[in-house]
């Protein structure tokens, strides 16, 4: 016998919590799984994505569906709204609870979409519509040594020594630091780029918020002179990775590219403490360059009858997941 909860309040997400953590603990999981992240993202974002939290409890399986119906009621995705760059489904044991979970989203009768899920973790979706949606450039500890990596990249050693001897001090401040975090956030969105994330205020406060908490464990590395911030590296540490979120550089002092000689000290020093650094999603020739893996991400998009259909379907050996060019 399967039991299900719908939970749309997310001061309800207490009573999941648990249960939650306990999920989000298994090793392939992210910190986008987390209770925390997606506790602060469901309460931040509600009055655009109204959470539609799904969990499917049974005897040989769980799942836990963080969905959240998207503004004008026309989709139904996880939550995080833009800030998410890994989503997945929680599960554990048989796959029955999951294909119920999809049930339920499929009575809703809109599209259902999830970007992006990484590399293997797309498996359990393989009866649903799923193609390649980008990568994510990392830096794995094991594949190379501190030396190795400074030998690789010479001249950015040399041009950040070159930046430091002007006067740019490297610093590491914790996340509780809401006043520099703040300040990071408002610079991003002063910034005249295409599709600036960061004008919303609801996304400045989100990242203030998930910060400053405790679990979330992120630093911020920085350029800093005694007037001015050059640039800045939002960081979150996720287990044995560094994940470098968010990256900000003064445009007066951007022909000594900033931004990409401080992601080069972070991965420096992640290399030190042994951390993998894990660029996010999308390949920039600023990542390429430091970067020593690749890993896909994928994307799905089903209608609610493609959604019904996978719920009561049994999967063969012959469907398999589509690989990355």
């Amino acid at each position: 016998m399967l039991r299900t909860a719908i939970i749309e309040n997310p001061d309800d997400l207490k009573c999941v919590r648990s249960i939650w953590e306990e999920l989000a603990a298994q090793p392939r999981a992210t910190m986008f799984q987390s209770y925390i992240w997606n506790e602060t993202a469901l309460k931040v974002f509600c009055s655009k994505d109204a959470p539609r939290v799904v969990l499917v409890e049974g005897d040989a399986g769980v799942a836990l569906l963080p969905c959240v119906l998207g503004s004008g009621g026309q989709s139904v995705h996880l939550a995080g709204e833009t800030l998410f760059d890994y989503r997945n489904a929680l599960t554990r044991g048989s796959e029955k609870a999951l294909q119920s979970a999809w049930e339920i989203v499929a009575d809703w009768g809109v599209n259902f979409e999830v970007t992006a899920l990484r590399g293997t973790q797309v498996e359990e979706w393989k009866l649903l519509p799923v193609s390649f949606f980008a990568n994510a450039p990392m830096v794995q500890a094991a594949q190379v040594s501190v030396d190795q990596f400074l030998g690789s990249h010479s001249r950015l050693g040399r041009h950040s020594r070159r930046i430091r001897k002007q006067g740019a001090e490297l610093r590491r401040h914790p996340g509780g630091n809401r006043a520099l975090v703040t300040h990071i956030y408002d610079l991003k969105a002063q910034q005249d780029v295409a599709a600036n994330l960061f004008r919303d205020p609801l996304r400045r406060e989100f990242m203030v918020e998930i910060a400053s908490r405790e679990e979330a464990h992120c630093e911020i590395f920085t350029y800093e002179t005694a007037a001015a911030l050059v640039a800045a590296l939002v960081t979150f540490r996720d287990g044995p990775v560094r994940r470098c979120y968010t990256t900000y550089f003064d445009e007066k002092w951007a022909h000594y590219s900033p931004g990409q000689l401080l992601l080069f000290d972070v991965v420096t020093e992640s290399l030190r403490e042994g951390l993998d650094c894990d660029f996010m999603t999308g390949e920039y020739p600023y990542k390429n360059r430091l970067a020593n893996h690749m890993v896909p991400l994928y994307r799905v998009d089903a209608t609610s009858e493609q959604l019904r259909a996978a719920a009561h379907r049994e999967p063969t050996a012959a469907e398999t997941v589509p690989v990355a060019a």
